[in-house]
C-alpha cells in the first residue's frame, strides 16, 4: 500500500513539474487516464518552439497527436503561436 501511495504522489507531482515528459511516458505505457489529466497542462508549451516540444515528445506518433489536439484549441484563440500548426498538420498528413 505504501508503494502505491508513493507512486501516486510521484505522478501527481511529476505531471505538474514535467507535463510533457509525463505525457510522453503516459503515451508509451498506455496510461490513458493520467494522460487526460496531464494534457491540459501542456498547453503552456504552445508558446515554445516546436523543436523544444519535439525533443521531449519522443514516443512515436505523440507529437502529431499533440499538434492536432492543440490545433483545434488554437483555432478558437487569438494567441499567436511561434509555429504554423496548419502547415505542420499538412506535413504530418
Amino acid at each position: 500500500m505504501f508503494l502505491l501511495l508513493k507512486n501516486f504522489l510521484f505522478w501527481s507531482q511529476a505531471k505538474i513539474v514535467y507535463p510533457l515528459e509525463t505525457l510522453n511516458l503516459c503515451d508509451a505505457y498506455d496510461y490513458i487516464e493520467l494522460a487526460n489529466d496531464v494534457a491540459p497542462l501542456t498547453l503552456f508549451y504552445l508558446s515554445h518552439s516546436l523543436e523544444k516540444v519535439a525533443a521531449v515528445l519522443t514516443h512515436p506518433g505523440l507529437l502529431a497527436k499533440w499538434v492536432k489536439k492543440n490545433f483545434a484549441i488554437n483555432q478558437s484563440s487569438t494567441h499567436e503561436l511561434p509555429f504554423d500548426l496548419a502547415k505542420i498538420l499538412s506535413l504530418l498528413a
